[in-house]
């Protein structure tokens, strides 16, 4: 800002301080505004993180048992199975991996 003060004129060069003057406060309350919003954010993730983790340490089984439910462990058995015994049979019948 100093080296303006020699091009322009005065009661101007007064009126651009004050506005950036001003800047700088709004500036620094914005930071600041965001400082506490970011910090707020992270402790409310940290603590659905805790949370979560909590639960699911503690109520595991539960979990598994349910998700072994609701997918079928016997069909995806089922399906392995067969997947594994029709890539053998292709690799008998002469089909060739692809090479990368």
């Amino acid at each position: 800002m100093k080296f303006l003060k020699n091009f322009i004129p005065v009661k101007y060069y007064e009126k651009l301080q004050k506005y950036v003057t001003k800047g700088d406060e709004y500036n620094n309350k914005f930071i600041l505004v965001c400082f506490i919003l970011n910090f707020i954010t992270l402790l409310i993730v940290l603590g659905a993180n805790l949370y979560i983790s909590t639960e699911l340490t503690n109520h595991i089984q539960a979990y598994v048992i349910d998700y072994n439910n609701t997918h079928g462990i016997n069909t995806s058995i089922f399906i392995f199975t067969i997947s594994v015994f029709s890539s053998k049979d292709k690799l008998k019948k002469g089909f060739k991996p692809i090479k990368f």
